[in-house]
C-alpha cells in the first residue's frame, strides 16, 4: 500500500455488544459495509454461516491496488462457541494481494492463539503486545488526534483513564466496553471514526495487556 492508495478500513470490536459475539452477525455486517465502500450490491444474505463466509470471500474480491481492503478483528475470544466458532474454521487465510486481515486475541483464551498458528505458521506474522504505562498510552491517543486537528475533551479522558486502570487490574473487558463507550460519545462522525483508528490500533489495544495481533497476508 502506497501514498497513492485510498485503503478501505473495516474495524470490529468484537465483544463490545451481544450481538457483536455472533460470528453470523459479525460477518453479515462486515460483507455490507465491503457492498457499501465499493459501491457493489448483495443480491441475497444468506442466512447459513458458512454461506456467510463464501460471500465475504467473494466481496473480498472486490478490492483493488487503488482501494486496497484492510479489516480488523479485535478480541476473537469474546466470540460465542456456537457452530465451532473458536476453532476458526471461517477466518480467510488465502487472501487477494490488495487485502489485509488483522486479528487481536487473549494469549490463553480458549486456545485460539494456538489455533492461529496450526493455520498461520510463520512466525512473522505474529507481534505479541506488552502492557504499556498508562502516561505512553494517552500521550500516543493525543499525538494521534493532533496529527488530524482532534482531541478528546477533559471528560472523555476520564473514561479512557478508567479503561486503562480497569486493565491494570485485569478487567480487560470492562475495559473494551469503557473505550467503547467513548467512541460512542462522539458526535462527529469523522470524529468517531479518528477515534477508532486513534484509540484502537495507536494506543489503547496495548492498554489491553499482553495480547497478540497476527497479521495474514496472503498466509498460507
Amino acid at each position: 500500500m502506497g501514498p497513492e492508495t485510498d485503503p478501505v478500513v473495516i474495524v470490529r470490536f468484537i465483544g463490545s455488544t451481544q450481538l457483536s459475539t455472533d460470528l453470523r452477525t459479525l460477518l453479515q455486517s462486515i460483507c455490507e459495509q465491503i457492498a457499501l465502500n465499493y459501491r457493489c450490491l448483495i443480491h441475497f444474505l444468506p442466512n447459513k454461516i458458512q454461506e456467510m463466509r463464501e460471500l465475504l470471500i467473494n466481496l473480498l474480491g472486490e478490492s483493488s491496488f487503488h482501494r486496497p481492503l484492510v479489516i480488523i478483528l479485535d478480541a476473537l475470544e469474546q466470540l460465542s462457541d456456537a457452530d465451532e466458532v473458536r476453532k476458526l474454521w471461517w477466518l480467510p487465510i488465502h487472501l487477494p494481494r490488495t487485502v489485509r486481515i488483522v486479528v487481536s486475541t487473549l494469549p490463553n483464551k480458549h486456545g485460539i492463539l494456538q489455533k492461529l498458528r496450526h493455520l498461520i505458521h510463520d512466525e512473522d506474522y505474529y507481534v505479541e503486545l506488552i502492557q504499556r504505562d498508562r502516561k505512553i498510552c494517552s500521550q500516543t491517543l493525543k499525538q494521534q488526534l493532533l496529527g488530524v486537528k482532534r482531541k478528546v475533551t477533559s471528560g472523555q479522558q476520564i473514561y479512557v483513564n478508567e479503561a486503562h486502570a480497569k486493565v491494570s487490574h485485569g478487567a480487560g473487558s470492562e475495559a473494551h466496553a469503557y473505550l467503547t463507550d467513548v467512541i460512542a460519545l462522539q458526535e462527529d462522525e469523522e470524529l468517531r471514526l479518528t477515534f477508532n483508528a486513534a484509540v484502537i490500533l495507536r494506543a489503547s489495544v496495548t492498554a489491553f495487556g499482553a495480547g497478540w495481533w497476527p497479521l495474514c497476508t496472503n498466509c498460507g
